[in-house]
């Protein structure tokens, strides 16, 4: 019981300080007034998807104002995993405020998420809270929140760990068969909100593993010959979901080609996030082998 309230207390304080860092968009959902920037061409995207997905049609192709031609925005970055809470918010709210909401519930996530993920490192609840709301508002978001909702859900990262640990650590067959499947569509839905945390994700499970086979080469190959089905159930679950997406692709790779940024493009500005994250899991490991000791 005293840790059900504790865990009540904990959501209050992640509801409270999501309330007074973004109060602006709390009183957008009950005014007239928005924000007008990036969002508008979210809005329109993922609400053109939306209707896609109503009408059993593909949600990566919407109508252009050069009709009859259309406009392919695959790879585009649009946040087409929106769509999935779209039709619980849409039937009662318009499209920004359906947004809104999404992007208010995904900084509580950020929270919610990395504290869970600290409570299975066996971090105290008092330093898990204060880390997690360090890390669901971290200020590269407070750039991006102007408009660029994509990047607002960092909560893939701890909720991608706190799954494979599950997947890892259940013993129950059937279990495992239901978690891997989970995982492969949380894979799918995280290529489809935002590419850039898609290949960092994948990035981080490289090095982890690379780690692990540096550090305990044996234990690690144990671990994928136990395992090994089970990441093939996931990588199969995944590419079932991008089945809409990869025909999207290869229908504008087909008509239109590939469109090259040169240079490092948007790289280096975006990799704070990477930075970010890295160090706070530093921080942690620090606080871990001084104070929990």
């Amino acid at each position: 019981m005293k840790k059900r309230h504790n865990l009540l207390l904990v959501i209050f304080i992640f509801i409270i300080v999501n309330i007074i860092f973004n109060f602006r968009l709390w009183a957008e959902i009950t005014s007239n007034k928005i924000t007008v920037s990036d969002n508008i061409i979210t809005e329109f995207l993922v609400e053109s998807s939306y209707k896609n997905v109503l009408h059993f049609k593909n949600p990566f192709i919407t109508k252009s104002i050069f009709y009859p031609f259309t406009t392919n925005f695959s790879l585009n970055d649009p946040n087409s995993a929106y769509v999935l809470p779209f039709f619980f918010l849409r039937p009662f709210l318009d499209p920004h405020r359906s947004l809104l909401v999404i992007t208010l519930l995904g900084f509580f996530l950020n929270n919610f998420f990395m504290y869970l993920l600290l409570g299975k490192l066996k971090i105290g609840q008092g330093l898990s809270t204060l880390i997690a709301l360090i890390f669901g508002f971290t200020p590269f978001l407070s750039h991006r929140i102007q408009g660029h909702y994509t990047y607002i859900p960092i909560y893939f990262f701890p909720l991608t760990f706190l799954m494979l640990k599950k997947l890892l650590e259940t013993i129950k067959t059937k279990d495992k068969y239901i978690i891997s499947f989970l995982f492969g569509f949380l894979m799918a839905v995280i290529l489809l909100s935002n590419f850039y945390y898609f290949f960092m994700i994948i990035l981080g499970f490289i090095f982890f593993a690379g780690y692990w086979l540096f550090i305990d080469k044996k234990k690690l190959l144990i671990l994928l010959k136990k395992n090994i089905a089970y990441f093939f159930i996931s990588i199969v679950s995944a590419i079932f979901f991008f089945i809409p997406w990869i025909l999207a692709v290869f229908d504008l790779i087909k008509t239109q080609g590939l469109v090259k940024t040169p240079g490092f493009g948007g790289a280096i500005p975006y990799r704070q996030i990477y930075l970010v994250f890295l160090l706070q899991v530093n921080i942690i490991r620090f606080i871990k082998y001084f104070f929990l000791c």
